[in-house]
């Protein structure tokens, strides 16, 4: 599913005024060239210079039609801002060479930082997904607490889990959607796994354009829009992550009904998860639920023919939780008394 140009989303002069290191783009130098061939025809001789000196330094204007440097965001606004003006275009004329911009532009890239982030502009299968496993059990770092109480930004974002090898299955995904290379790290003293990765505008973009809270998640969590208007497909692949983060299978036990469950303390996405689930006739079950001075809910499933169909249509990814539901499927076409 493409994605509407959401630039401007990652404008946000209040921070960047005071790192002095806004977005940018990489890979616009030929439109950069065409606007000033056509401010260059449109601008009296003699005037040029001093009419674009008010707006943009000679030197990075030349920088950027060379492709020496990217350029902001903030920036690319004024500049299509005095090309409209200048060149006598319209509105929407000023319009479609922005949205032009977000179409060609390759990654972006923050003054004074090695990082180069690929530009998402497609929701994929594997980016919803990503994006279900984040919402569960990911976290963006608050900058606003972090730089009142250490005078500066922290741009961290976590994702945690008990097992290393269902991390790991993530790298790709990172390296495909944000050409982003990291690894996997032990917290806890090595009972726990983690990837943590610091970037200003991956932070920006996953909390300001996928909607991702940042800071303290409880009660926060609602589906992002682009999922909510995605097609089934990218839906399933945004729950599958949910489930994967924060969703569980029970072991074969002859004791015990089977059972696949969620929990979590946003009832708000349970019950819009619960919702799509129930547009594949898959019908869960939400409780509210208390431990340790917490309350929290749940989404459940008992019924065998529910769980079977949970796992045609959704399942997991994670290596664990996929052949447990394996498991515990193939389990019911034993004899009952394996299971009851």
């Amino acid at each position: 599913m493409e994605i509407n140009n959401y630039f401007n989303k990652l404008i946000d002069p209040k921070i960047d005024d005071v790192t002095k290191s806004p977005i940018c783009i990489d890979g616009i130098s030929n439109i950069i060239s065409d606007i000033y061939i056509d401010l260059k025809q449109n601008i009296p001789k003699g005037q040029f210079q001093k009419e674009l000196i008010k707006i943009i330094p000679t030197p990075t204007f030349y920088s950027w039609r060379k492709g020496k440097y990217p350029i902001p965001i903030k920036k690319l606004k004024i500049l299509l801002k005095f090309w409209k003006q200048k060149c006598h275009k319209t509105k929407k004329e000023e319009k479609d060479l922005y949205n032009q911009c977000f179409q060609q532009a390759k990654f972006f890239r923050a003054m004074n930082s090695p990082l180069i982030i690929k530009i998402p502009k497609t929701l994929t299968e594997d980016l919803a997904y990503f994006l279900g496993i984040l919402y569960a059990d990911g976290s963006l770092r608050n900058i606003n607490l972090t730089y009142k109480q250490e005078k500066r930004f922290r741009w961290e974002i976590t994702v945690t889990d008990e097992k290393k090898n269902t991390l790991e299955t993530l790298l790709h995904i990172l390296k495909q959607e944000f050409n982003l290379k990291t690894n996997v790290k032990t917290v806890y003293n090595g009972r726990w796994y983690r990837l943590l990765f610091t970037s200003m505008m991956l932070h920006r973009l996953l909390n300001n354009v996928f909607e991702m809270p940042a800071g303290y998640k409880k009660g926060r969590l609602k589906i992002p829009k682009l999922i909510q208007k995605a097609p089934m497909n990218l839906k399933k692949q945004f729950i599958i992550g949910f489930f994967d983060g924060d969703g569980w299978c029970n072991k074969i036990d002859k004791q015990k009904y089977p059972v696949i469950g969620l929990s979590q303390s946003s009832k708000g996405i349970l019950l819009e998860i619960q919702e799509i689930l129930k547009q594949l006739n898959i019908n869960f079950n939400l409780y509210k639920k208390h431990s340790n001075n917490y309350d929290y809910y749940t989404l459940e499933i008992k019924s065998r023919s529910q769980i079977a169909l949970y796992q045609k249509e959704i399942g997991f990814r994670y290596p664990h939780k996929k052949e447990r539901l394996k498991s515990l499927v193939n389990n019911f076409n034993q004899p009952k008394a394996a299971i009851s």
